[in-house]
Parts: structure tokens; C-alpha cells; sequence
């Protein structure tokens, strides 16, 4: 089943395409962690790429959608938000930002409609990265800031979620 964001994933690439986004937000989580002290500039970037392989991950194990590679940061978080308006899948990501809560200052007073922000904002960083020196202290707590409040907290709700 095709959508406007991608394509259904058919049974024999389905196993390799979920291996391979795994594999890349994992990896991209310890490249954050190397990076950290060396260039926070290549670390908002690999973080940023996490949470964007971590939703990819997502939308193949449980939706079997394989996201269009042309337009893959502009689609997710715009299929994020498609996906909140079933009431299942927000009362689960309700349930789970409640669960991290207790991990995670940033979700307090927040509900499902946060996850695609996380989305949109992480991408904002991202680009704003590029135009600061990497041996900027300012930028060093600012990758700090964007790991705690949206990288980590992002990828523990989307690879909780089921539905």
C-alpha cells in the first residue's frame, strides 16, 4: 500500500530495511557520544540523524512504510502528525510521554502533538549547526541541551511505540 509519503515495504526487502535504520540510529546515537567532546557541530547532526532513523525504523516495523528517500526530512514529520490523529496511537504516545516524564523534564504539560515538533525542531538545529564554529563552548551546551531534550527523549517514545 503506497502513500503520500512512501511506499508499503515488500516482504523481502522489509527484514534489510529495518536491520539497516536499527543499525544507522543506533550507530548515529554513538557517534552523538564520540563527537561530544570533538565537534558538537557533527554531533547535533548525527543526534538529529538518530531521531530521523529511529522514526524510519518505526514507520517500517509497524506500518511497513518505507518513507521517500527524496523528501525523507521533509515527510516524517508530517507523517508523525498523520499518525497522532488515530486516537490509539495518541492515547499510546500519551501513555508513554507519561512513562518518561519520570526520565525527562521536557515532556511535562506535553501531548502526542509533541513527537512531530521534536521532528521539526531537531531538523532546525540540525541546519542551524552548520554555521557555528565547532570549538564554541555555546555550542557544546547547546548539543548537551538538544540530546537531553530531544534526542534521547525522542528515540525512547518512538521505539516504545506499537502502534
Amino acid at each position: 500500500m503506497n502513500n503520500k509519503y512512501g511506499e508499503a515495504l515488500d516482504h523481502t526487502s522489509k527484514q534489510k530495511y529495518v536491520d539497516w535504520h536499527e543499525y544507522a540510529y543506533k550507530d548515529d546515537l554513538l557517534s552523538c557520544d564520540a563527537l561530544e567532546n570533538v565537534s558538537s557541530r557533527n554531533a547535533i547532526v548525527h543526534g538529529y540523524y538518530a531521531m530521523l532513523n529511529a522514526a524510519l525504523l518505526y514507520f517500517a516495523k509497524v506500518h511497513n512504510l518505507k518513507i521517500n528517500k527524496d523528501h525523507v526530512h521533509d515527510y516524517v514529520p508530517f507523517a508523525l502528525l498523520d499518525m497522532i490523529k488515530d486516537k490509539a496511537t495518541r492515547d499510546e504516545i500519551k501513555y508513554l510521554i507519561d512513562q518518561a516524564k519520570k526520565e525527562y523534564d521536557i515532556f511535562e504539560n506535553k501531548d502526542a502533538s509533541y513527537l512531530p515538533a521534536m521532528v521539526f525542531s531537531a531538523k532546525s538545529e540540525r541546519n542551524k549547526s552548520s554555521y557555528y564554529r565547532s570549538d564554541d563552548e555555546f555550542l557544546k551546551e547547546k548539543y548537551l541541551i538538544f540530546r537531553k531534550d530531544f534526542v534521547n527523549p525522542f528515540i525512547k517514545i518512538i521505539t516504545e511505540l506499537k502502534i
